[in-house]
């Protein structure tokens, strides 16, 4: 079995994919190589951060670790002028917003909740033969592991 939090990355996946709007464009662990040139745009990058203990100690309980596993969504658009660029990207970034919070336990009996940890600013580029814009949102899943085995 895989680490819980690449099945977090995975069930992540699966809902964005669910819900549709990213025409099945949507690439786990992937960030650098996803590119206009290649017809990857629009998609959206699922990628893990920071994983910690809720507890200084690292577990509260014998045998439990709680953490929080802070989770990277990058919705990457494209348009011909700006303002379209980034009503777009606000609106994929209100269609992960919908995903995960439709299912805050991401259909995982260890994860105990999905929580909002904000947005970054988004960035646009403007070397190619359209505007293509990326904005990152980003996620706290709480999930509970077993001491002596993260699967």
């Amino acid at each position: 079995m895989p680490h819980r939090a690449l099945s977090i990355l995975d069930s992540v996946t699966a809902l964005l994919e669910a819900g549709g709007y990213f025409g099945g464009r949507i690439y786990k662990a992937r960030v650098r190589s996803v590119g206009e040139a290649d017809g990857e745009v629009p998609c959206a990058l699922v990628y893990a951060l920071d994983d910690v203990p809720l507890s200084p100690s690292g577990n509260d309980s014998f045998g439990l670790i709680d953490s929080a596993l802070t989770l990277s969504v990058i919705t990457v658009a494209q348009a011909s002028d700006e303002a379209s660029l980034v009503d777009e990207l606000i609106e994929q970034r209100r269609q992960v917003h919908l995903a995960l919070m439709a299912d805050q336990l991401l259909g995982l009996p260890f994860v105990s909740g999905t929580r909002y940890a904000g947005a970054l600013t988004p960035t646009i580029d403007d070397s190619g033969s359209r505007l293509v814009g990326r904005l990152e949102s980003r996620w706290t899943v709480i999930y509970r592991m077993n001491l002596a085995d993260p699967a």
